[in-house]
């Protein structure tokens, strides 16, 4: 099994970004896809109107604005390892 560096992780992941920003999509993924969490608890059901809306924004496409601009593959990546950290930590303590 490959060690891993996190240093190089993430120096590898702010090249791509720059690389990304600066117009080089050659390490880009075809398929990038945003995620929600919802967190639900015990015993707590949704309600015909909150399922609904989680449905229709199910059908809607995802655009990318100034507020939240969209993603490079290794930013995305990188905000995927962070919640992993995150909900590691969270699953410990």
């Amino acid at each position: 099994m490959e060690d891993f560096n996190v240093y190089e992780g993430i120096m590898d992941g702010l090249r791509e970004a720059v690389a990304y920003k600066q117009g080089d999509h050659s390490n880009s993924k075809a398929s990038v896809r945003a995620t929600k969490l919802f967190t639900i608890k015990d015993g707590q059901m949704p309600t015909k109107a909150q399922l609904d809306e989680v449905r229709e924004a199910a059908k809607r496409e995802i655009r990318p604005d100034e507020d939240a601009p969209e993603l490079s593959p290794a930013m995305y990546k990188a905000f995927q390892c962070s919640v992993s950290q995150r909900n590691r930590r969270k699953k410990n303590a």
